[in-house]
């Protein structure tokens, strides 16, 4: 397993890469902004770092692309855009692309204001479930040809607004497809990235001990097909939305979070010896001290075999 960075096109990112040495970085890719990230891409490329590119983007009238939706020619601009960075990944020999499942409704999204807005009335799974599970798989075939890894990430059930902003307000449904249709496609042979906090983030509840006894029960369920893990967790409330902190958060050690430091362990020892998979951490910043944390913390308890450098 690599243990990675996350970077995007800003320069503090290529800072992060030369103080961490990260062998592997993961890069918030928004198709529709691509040429901000050639300095990034030259730099990887150059440094030879193994790539991932996480699909992020805006159709042309501003919606995030889905193909989880049954509007023809909005579908097809979608699939178009994750095509498109398909093909940048193979272009500098990046070793994957990762893309959320897709919402079962148009959606708006602000990246300077960090808000989502619904901006039509959901479809239900079962009307698009099998256009998305066709879909995917042509994807997934359309990358292998291009030797570039399709992979689909678990995500969670809410949103506030904005998404970074304070979880105890009112929350929104995101109307992203199901875990149970992210399986189906497993099974189909579409690979998985399981982000711990978006996983449990599909369960809302009072008690941590059933969100994580859930959250296993899926980890366990996907590890076989799983070749990317966000190491990530939750803190109260948990009402389906996401959170994204720092691994030295003292939260981490007690039983508020979920997973907390010993669960992260326990879920990580389910990958014990995949030499075929990537992982990272995912803070809300300082993205060079979450990288050393995680890598002590992987080290000190020999879960994984990693590779550092």
């Amino acid at each position: 397993m690599k243990l990675g960075i996350k970077v995007g096109p800003q320069k503090q990112s290529i800072n992060d890469l030369e103080r961490t040495k990260a062998p592997f970085a993961e890069v918030w890719f928004q198709i529709d902004k691509k040429d901000a990230y050639d300095d990034i891409f030259s730099y990887l490329t150059k440094q030879n770092i193994d790539t991932g590119l996480h699909f992020w983007g805006l159709t042309h009238d501003g919606f995030l692309p889905s193909i989880a939706y049954n509007d023809q020619e909005f579908l097809q601009e979608s699939v178009d855009l994750i095509r498109q960075t398909i093909d940048i990944a193979a272009t500098n020999n990046f070793s994957y692309v990762t893309m959320h499942p897709g919402n079962r409704a148009k959606i708006r999204a602000d990246f300077q204001t960090h808000v989502f807005t619904i901006a039509s009335d959901p479809v239900e799974t079962k009307t698009v479930e099998h256009q998305f599970l066709e879909i995917i798989h042509d994807l997934s075939l359309y990358g292998r040809k291009k030797n570039v890894i399709l992979i689909v990430e678990t995500v969670p059930l809410n949103v506030v607004k904005p998404w970074d902003g304070n979880r105890k307000t009112q929350t929104y449904p995101m109307y992203e497809l199901p875990l149970e249709t992210l399986q189906k496609g497993a099974l189909q042979g579409i690979s998985i990235a399981n982000d711990f906090g978006h996983t449990a983030g599909n369960y809302i509840s009072d008690s941590s001990e059933d969100i994580f006894t859930l959250l296993k029960k899926q980890t366990v369920a996907l590890v076989p097909y799983t070749k990317l893990l966000h190491i990530t967790f939750l803190v109260p409330p948990y009402n389906g939305t996401d959170f994204h902190s720092q691994l030295d958060d003292p939260i981490l050690k007690t039983n508020d979070a979920v997973p907390n430091k010993h669960q992260m362990i326990e879920l990580l020892q389910l990958f014990e010896n995949r030499n075929d998979m990537w992982a990272l951490a995912e803070p809300n910043g300082q993205h060079p001290k979450n990288y050393f944390l995680a890598q002590k913390l992987l080290q000190k308890n020999r879960p994984l075999t990693i590779i550092i450098h």
